[in-house]
């Protein structure tokens, strides 16, 4: 089986364009990414991101340990469990 000249160097040029416009894309990203600023309110992003999933995730866990207290056999554990988390949480 042969292949045609023509359809190869036009394979070959779609594939070398293609890879000059993600080149292109990647140098734009990098420059993008070392830029002060992005790395400053990407930082205050996740931090913040990290300080809400906190909260909600201590918030979530005292709802759901609370209605566990009337066991009488759980509810000195949960009581200490709950106030712990309160107070960590502040």
């Amino acid at each position: 089986m042969e292949h045609e000249p023509i359809l190869d160097r036009e394979l070959a040029r779609q594939l070398t364009e293609a890879l000059r416009a993600n080149n292109e894309l990647m140098e734009r990203q990098l420059k993008f990414g070392n830029n002060w600023r992005v790395q400053v309110r990407n930082g205050l992003v996740q931090g913040f991101s990290f300080a809400v999933g906190a909260s909600v995730l201590v918030s979530g866990l005292i709802w759901v340990l609370k209605p566990l207290q009337g066991i009488e056999a759980l509810k000195e554990p949960i009581e200490t469990l709950s106030l712990e988390l309160q107070r960590r949480g502040r």
